[in-house]
Parts: C-alpha cells; structure tokens; sequence
C-alpha cells in the first residue's frame, strides 16, 4: 500500500518514466537471465566450430546482467574423432562498469574451476591441436588489420583445480603425465601501460614433482619478475620417456631447481634473467636397462648462484658441488667399452622427438656471438670409479678412490685461465696429482701431473698375453709437465716434459720358477716428446744394477724364447684391450713419423748369467757392466757413440765400442768388440760336443768388428786363443768332421797361441739368415780349410801357395837333394818352427819301373867303367881313383858296350842287328830311363850301341831290397836336411815307412809326400 501512496503522489510525467524503467529492468533482466545465455551459447558454439573447425558444446551458461557477470558451466571442445580435447568446470567471468571510467576492460573476478586439456604427439608425430593452428594461420593471413593490445583490468583471476594431461603416441611405448592439481592466482592484472600485477602458479606432477612460481607481471611494457622453483621431480618419470630410444634405465633420483627471474621487453626484443638461481641433484642412480647393476650413482650435487642473461648471451655459476658419486664401467671379453653400449642412442627416434629442433638452434646459434659462460667453483669430493679390461684372461681392475678435484674461475672468455687440481688414489696405494690451469677459448692447458707408488705387479693381466713372466717387484714413479696450445700457435699443439723412474724390478720365468730379469733403478730424465710438430727426446736414461738370466734348458728350449712365445687367449678375434685402445688411439692421432734423439743411455754395475744344461752342466757371467750410449738419433745421418765395458766370470774383460743408429729406418752399426783374456776350460762341454775334445787349458781374446749398412752385415772375427791344449778325446755326433787337433796344431804359433781372422758376411733381410749359424759355419770352414790343405796355411807363413812344401821330388834312381829341393825344405824348416805343436811325417818313395831301370843304367855304367879301368892297367898305364872317376870317349863306350852285350849274350850286336834297326826307329822309341844321343839322326854304330845297351839294361836284375834302401835313404835325406841345416828338432821328424808306386811318376823326377800331424 505503501507503493500506491508513493506512486500516487507522483505526477504523471514521473510516473511513466518509473513504469518505463520498470519495464526496462524487466525486459534487461528477462534477456540477461533468460534470452542471453541461449543466443551466447549458441554462437559460442558455431563460432568455435566456425573459427577452429571442432565440436564445442557447453552445458550451461548464466548470464547475470545486474552484477554484469557470466558463468559457464561444462565447456567441452572435442578432438576430430569425437575424444575430449580441452574443457573446463565452471567458468566465472564478473565484468565491471568501472571499464568506463578506467577505460579499460575492468574485470572484478575471472575464476577458473577445474580447467583440464590433452597435450597429445600423435603416432605421425603430429600434435593434436595441428590443425587448430592451421585453421587459425588461415583467418590471420586473410585480415589485413592489425589491432593493438586492448587495456585489459583484471582485479582477481583464479586458476583452480586445473589437469593438463600429457601424452606421446608418436613413442613405442607411449609416454603420458598429468600435471594436477595447477592452481594459479593472480591480482591486478592489467594490460595498461606500467601497471603490474603479482600472481602465484602451483603445479604438482602424477609423482610429488611440483612448481611454484610467484611474482608480478605486466603486459605494457611486456614485463615479469619473481621466483619459481621446481622441486621433487622425478628423473624415473622422465627417463619414462626416452626408454624406449636408449639403453640406460635412470632408477633413482630427483632434481630440483629454483630462481628469481626477470623476462621483459628491451628494444623490441624478449630480455631474459634468471638471478641466484640453485640446482640441486639428489640419489641419482643410474643402470643398463633391465639390470639390477648400477653403474652411475651420484648421491648430491649441488649448482649455487646461477645467473643466466640470455640476451648478453652470459652464463655465471657461483658453486658446484658434488659427493660420493660412484662410475661403474668395464671392456668386455669382445673388447667393447660397457658405458658405450649403455649410452647409445636411437638418433631415429630422438629426432622424432624433436631433436631436430636442436640443430634448427644451433645453425640459429652460429649466426650469433658465442656464448660467455663461466664456473666461480667447482668441487668434487669423494668421488670413485671402478673398472676392468676383461678382455684379458685375468680381468684388470682400475680403482680410483677417493678422487677429489677443484677447478676455479672456469671461463670461456678469451685467454682465460682455470686452475684445476685434481688427485685421486689407485688401488689404494698409488697416488695421482694432475694441479694447475686450463684454458676453453682456445683449448689450452698447462699441468703437472705427478704419479708415485705405481705397483706394477698390478699390471701383470697385460703381460701375460705376450710373456710367461710374473712379476715379481716394481715400482715406478712419474713427474711431468703436460702443455696443450692453441693449433697454430708458436709451439707444438702438445707437449709432454718429464722423468720416469722404475725402482726394485724383478720378473720371475713362470715356466720354470727361474729369475729372469731384474734391475735396480731405471730413470728417465727430462723426457720431452711433442706432438704437432712430432719430436721425442730424451736427455738421460740410466739403468743401475740391470741383471738378465738366459738359460738353454736339458730339453733346448732357450728360456728367452720360451717367455715371450705367443699365447692363446680366448678372446674375439676384434677384441682389443685397454692398453690395445690406447694404442690404437695413439697411433692414429700421431700419423706423421716422429724424430727420436736420445742424448745419453748410461748403464751402471749390469749383470748377466747364461747357463746351458742342454750340452752339459755350462754356466758363466757377466758383471761389473758399464758405460754408455751416447747420441742415439732418428735421423740417418747421425751415428751414436757406444762404450761399454764388462767382465766375464771376474777374469775376462769385455769392451764394445763404436757408432750405431738402431732407431733410424735404415739400421747402421760399426762397433768393434773386445774380449779379453777367457777361461777356456769353463767351454769344455762345447768343445767336447762340436770339436769332439776336452780343452785340457787355454784363454781366449777376441776382437770383433762388424759394420751394419743397407741390411747388409759385414764382420771381422780376429780370435786369439792362449795357450790351447786339447785334453781327452769326446765322441761325439755333433763333432767337426775334420781333424781338430792337426788345426789346432797348424793355427798354433810359435809362443803356443792361435790367431784366426773369421769374416763374416750376410743380408739382414734374407729371411735364411741366421746370426749365430753364419759365424758357426765360417768358423767350420775356417778349420776345414785349415786341415784339408795343411801345408797352404803354411805357405802363408814364408810365402808361396805352401802347396810346393807337400813333397820332395828326387831324380829316377837317385836319393841325392837337389839344390832347389833343399831350398824348399828349408822353407819348410822355418815354417815348422812357427808351429812348434806339427808333427812332420816322411815316408820313402819309390816308382819301381823307372828307378829299376835308373839303378839298372847307374849298374851298366859302372861296369864298363870298371872295364876301361882294368884295361888301363894291362897297358900298363897308372890309373888312380875310383872307376866312377874313369872318363870314357866315345869309341870307348862303344866298344865297351859292344863287349859287355858279347859276354852277356854270347854273339855280336853289330851282326845281330844289321839291317833290321835303323836310327829312326832308335830315336823315336829310346829306352826309358836312359839318355837320348845327342844327334837326332844317329849313325848305324849309334843306333846299335842304343839297342844293344837298352836289351843289357832290360836283363840287368835290381833286388827288391835295393828299391827299398833306395826310398828309406831318400827319407833319411829329407830328415837329415831338416835336421842338421833347417835345425827342426829330430822328434818332429818320423820315417813312416815306405811307399811303392808303379810307373806313376810324371817328367824324370819321383815326388816323395810328406805329411802334417799334430803332437798328441
């Protein structure tokens, strides 16, 4: 009632504009609520459909036109095969009529409940909402308007309850997470030119991961700061999804990650800081995939003061710290490295993944300057790493712990320095340094890296392939500097300076339990090898106390030769050990040859035994070795000084000296090698085996000059042996077949010594060539020839071939010495006195058919010299002398012949051939043994006088004793002779008897041999 007062109070005028505003309020409320939401809804739908071709649908929409506010309840947008895409609650919108004074769009409320959506890579690698994006690409290339930011108020705008679920179809395994509950929160949001406006962002992961990210933000300028961080993240869930491209399995761990930021627009471009950023790593482990073995684990690691501007392109790290971390790897028995085989990726699958949008980044990268990043401090403690080499037959194993390291003020800032140390512990008993600077613009370094108490009995897996040696001892101990510069800069590329010592060596023959080789000290000084240009130089070695033990064992196996036969490992054909890689590696980095000079090797009190149990029970040594080795090169034209001295079972001395170069291509020597003053009696079972006698006594010296040039070896052996007495005589199958003890007695001089002069000679690259085989078989012939022509070796004593010095020769029928016989008799003399130990044997000779008929002729002549002598006397005429003495004219020995033929034969020879022998016939056949006329054509008288001597000589009978007499003086002649005028004692010369020959002899002479034998 109280209305119709009021109303009736009103004028009309009043009245209807009241009705009006009524029905105005009716009508808006009517369309507000009713007729709004329906026609909203329905062009929200066709819209969408319209715009971003999908199926959008909305459960309900209110509209309240008097707070001017809207909600949406149950909006859902559909994938094009039906499925859910993204949608949303509720949906509350309150506008506010401030935006007309504000003029700005003011909202006093925008809250989002329950907002959810599907990020899905689809099997084609394409993502859902692909065509979302080309749908709209279309309409924004068609409008050619542009429109600015519109200002834009938001008093309040929540975000709650909101999923976004992730999923990769495009993976063998599909991946899917969903990020829930996100809550977002965010106060005074406005578009208006500098205003800002605080928020707040949570997000929680499926497995505890969460971000939460706070701070203000304005849209102009374009402008955030604050702080986010994200905190328990699974690394499990990310390796999730990657498995299925790579071979490890991340199965533990979570990182963590906060900092302040500011993103804000600078001269059109997007200015990015993070500030006092940290990250942190806690229990990562890591494994091959479907093994329980974990081979990464790093307990914590810790990233302090992060600062990262990526517009200047810098990156600052204050702090990294990490502890305990543990690396787990090995090479396997078919010589792959296990961490290898672990982190190989499937590039296929990661480049479906989007690992080309890396490149893409990279060639954008390129075409900026380059990054400036750098490290205030890195730490490192307590780190370990445990590996082995399997491929050897005892696994090797490599234990580094603790490793600690610090590097400070890492940069890549041009010509910056790090420092770095880093030390660790090997098998709990070596220690490793490696202290000083590193560089990364350019790669530079500059350490020194020390390395003590290197047990190399440890390393006793990589020799058992090449070598049945044990290790018994060692010790070695490293120090050097090592150097990377810049590529083209002043000095090599790399560099290594430094001294290696090897200390209380000792390698035990495994085979037979036998010390083999040891050494006290081995040290390397000021070594220096260089890479880029290559160059290896080392300034001093010095080995003190090397000791070596070569044993030829009872079965003839060289104990040397035994060790190092190659052995049989059961292992890939490909397989390649640690050391193998390094070679390997090494080998092909370095391709250019490199110069080797080593200015001095010095060997100090070296020993050696050598002991053959093959022969007989042999043994001998070597101490007291010293001296040097002096300019070894690499280069061909330099030659190396050698001296080296020793002694020899403490008596012998031995000397090597001379020029080599053993290190370049073409191996040069020119040594000379002296050996004085040998036992040998201690080489008597040698003897025995290869001479066939024991050496009663004796020493031995020896010079040795051999030169080595274009694989061609030529050698001088000047042996002296010293007293040599042969003792008992040895059978023996291996013996020289020759006769030793005449050798020995035509090599030995007249002070009792024996020089030879062995030349030796060979080609190194004949694969026939044998060493120890050339000088055994030139000594062999050295005797042989000695002893198959005994009396040429002792030409070479007074001249002459000494062939001439075998035999005496003598006339048919004579055991007088002709004067140029008597001469080489005394030739003889002289050379049997420098060879005191020959035995000269003679034994008479005779030739039975032409000394016969000598003696016959010597016996017709002194007949019918008797004959004148008698008639002589019946004449009456004095006759003094002997009938030798008796001269005969011609007449005479015609006449006496004649009578001798008459008394012998009892008729005229005259009578007996006339007419039948001619002078001719006399001289074309003359009687052996007898002298021819002097006239070639002989009278009728001549030629009976010839016939009738040659019928008396032929019927003259010569005893077989006086042939005999004959040869026995002839020997005595020679004895004699050598006796009394070339004063050789008489117990050198022996008669051996007598020697017959029938008819043999050659010319008017008979040769009487003479024979060499040693004095036993």
């Amino acid at each position: 009632m109280a209305t119709s007062s009021f109303l009736s109070k009103l004028s009309r005028r009043k009245k209807v504009a009241i009705i009006a505003a009524l029905i105005f309020i009716v009508f808006y409320a009517i369309a507000g609520f009713l007729i709004v939401p329906p026609i909203v809804k329905s062009i929200m739908i066709s819209q969408i459909d319209e715009q971003i071709g999908r199926k959008a649908s909305v459960e309900q929409i209110r509209v309240n036109p008097f707070v001017l506010s809207a909600t949406i309840r149950g909006f859902e947008l559909k994938e094009p095969d039906g499925e859910r895409f993204v949608g949303f609650e509720k949906l509350y919108v309150n506008f506010q009529l401030s935006s007309i004074f504000r003029w700005a769009f003011t909202f006093k409320d925008i809250h989002l409940v329950a907002p959810d959506g599907q990020l899905k890579v689809l099997p084609d690698n394409s993502l859902n909402f692909s065509d979302i994006i080309a749908k709209l690409n279309q309409t924004g290339s068609a409008s050619d308007e542009s429109t600015g930011i519109p200002r834009v108020f938001v008093i309040r705008m929540q975000i709650e309850e909101g999923r976004i679920n992730i999923s990769d179809q495009s993976l063998p395994t599909p991946y899917e997470e969903t990020l829930y509950p996100i809550q977002v929160n965010l106060e005074n949001f406005t578009t208006i030119k500098e205003s800002g406006s605080p928020y707040a962002f949570t997000a929680t992961t499926g497995d505890g991961g969460k971000l939460t990210w706070e701070g203000d933000f304005s849209v102009s300028p374009l402008r955030s700061q604050g702080r986010f961080a994200l905190t328990g993240v699974q690394l499990r869930r990310l390796w999730d999804y990657i498995k299925d491209q790579v071979n490890f399995e991340i199965t533990g761990g979570s990182i963590g990650l906060a900092s302040r930021y500011l993103i804000e627009m600078r001269d059109d471009a997007i200015h990015v800081e993070l500030m006092e950023g940290e990250l942190k790593l806690d229990e990562f482990t890591l494994a091959e995939k479907g093994k329980d073995l974990t081979i990464i684990s790093v307990p914590n690691t810790l990233v302090q003061g992060i600062e990262v501007d990526l517009s200047n392109r810098q990156v600052q790290v204050g702090r990294v710290y990490s502890t305990g971390a543990k690396l787990v790897s090995w090479l396997d028995r078919e010589g792959f490295l296990y961490t290898e085989q672990v982190f190989i990726f499937s590039l296929d699958d990661l480049g479906k993944m989007g690992g080309y949008l890396f490149e893409m980044a990279n060639q954008a990268e390129a075409e900026k300057e380059p990054w400036q990043i750098s490290v205030n401090e890195v730490t490192l403690e307590d780190y370990q790493i445990d590996a082995e080499d399997r491929t050897l037959s005892k696994p090797f194993e490599i234990n580094l712990v603790p490793i600690q390291a610090t590097l400070k003020n890492l940069s890549t800032q041009k010509d910056s320095k790090a420092e770095v140390l880093v030390s660790a512990t090997l098998a709990k008993k070596t220690a490793i340094e490696v202290k000083g600077t590193i560089g990364i613009n350019p790669i530079s370094a500059d350490l020194t890296v020390h390395g003590t108490g290197w047990d190399l009995r440890r390393y006793q897996p990589y020799l058992d392939p090449v070598a049945q040696l044990e290790l018994a001892s060692g010790t070695a101990n490293m120090n050097g500097r090592v150097q990377l510069n810049p590529p083209g800069g002043k000095g090599p590329e790399l560099s290594y300076q430094g001294d290696v010592e090897v200390s209380d060596f000792k390698a035990v023959d495994r085979l037979r339990s036998e010390n083999f080789a040891k050494l006290e000290s081995l040290r390397v000084n000021g070594l220096v090898f260089d890479y880029k240009p290559n160059n290896l130089r080392v300034p001093e070695i010095i080995i003190r106390k090397p000791y070596a033990n070569v044993t030829i064992w009872s079965d003839g196996k060289v104990n040397a030769v035994e060790i190092f036969s190659a052995q049989k490992e059961e292992r890939g054909k490909e397989a390649q050990s640690l050391l193998d890689r390094i070679a390997h590696f090494i080998n092909t980095k370095i391709q250019e040859p490199v110069p080797i000079r080593i200015d001095s090797v010095k060997i100090e009190d070296g020993s050696a035994d050598f002991t053959d149990l093959l022969i007989a029970k042999f043994a001998t040594n070597v101490r007291g070795l010293n001296g040097a080795v002096k300019g070894l090169s690499s280069k061909e034209e330099e030659r190396a000084d050698v001296l080296l001295e020793s002694k020899v079972d403490q008596s012998a001395a031995v000397k090597i000296s001379g020029k080599i170069n053993p290190l370049s291509e073409e191996i040069f020597a020119d040594v000379n090698v002296s050996f004085k003053n040998y036992d040998l009696t201690k080489t008597t079972p040698y003897a025995g085996k290869f001479l066939g006698y024991k050496i009663e006594e004796g020493r031995l010296s020896l010079d040795v000059k051999y030169k080595l040039s274009d694989q061609e070896l030529v050698g001088q052996n000047e042996i002296v042996l010293y007293q040599l007495k042969l003792g008992e005589r040895v059978e023996s199958p291996d013996a020289i077949k020759a006769p030793v003890s005449l050798g020995v007695a035509l090599l030995k001089d007249g002070d009792g010594n024996i020089q030879l002069n062995v030349p030796v000679k060979g080609n190194l690259d004949n694969p026939d060539f044998d060493y120890d085989k050339v000088v055994a078989d030139a000594m062999a012939s050295v005797m042989k020839n000695i002893v198959s022509s005994p009396f040429a070796a002792l030409g070479g004593l007074v001249g002459g071939t000494g062939e001439e010095l075998s035999y005496v020769e003598f006339d048919f029928g004579s055991a007088e010495l002709e004067t140029d016989q008597m001469m080489k008799l005394e030739k003889l003399a002289e050379a049997l006195k420098q060879r005191p130990s020959l035995q000269l044997e003679v034994k008479g000779t005779i030739d039975k058919k032409h000394d016969r008929l000598a003696l016959a002729e010597a016996d017709l002549m002194n007949q019918i010299k008797k004959d004148k002598q008698w008639e002589m006397r019946v004449a009456g005429k004095r006759v003094s002398g002997k009938a030798e003495d008796i001269s005969l004219s011609d007449e005479d020995y015609r006449r006496l012949i004649t009578k001798v033929y008459k008394d012998k034969f009892g008729e005229d020879p005259e009578s007996l051939f006339a007419g039948e022998v001619s002078a001719s016939t006399i001289a074309g056949a003359p009687s052996e043994g007898v002298a021819e006329p002097a006239d070639a054509r002989l009278s009728d008288h001549d030629a009976i006088t010839a016939a009738a001597k040659q019928r008396i000589i032929e019927n003259i009978e010569v005893e077989e004793t006086r042939l005999q007499q004959l040869a026995q003086e002839r020997a005595k002649h020679i004895q004699g002779h050598l006796i009394e005028t070339g004063e050789v004692p008489e117990e050198r010369i022996s008669i051996t008897g007598i020697e017959a020959i029938d008819g043999a002899s050659a010319g008017k002479t008979v040769r009487t041999n003479l024979t060499l034998s040693a004095t036993e």
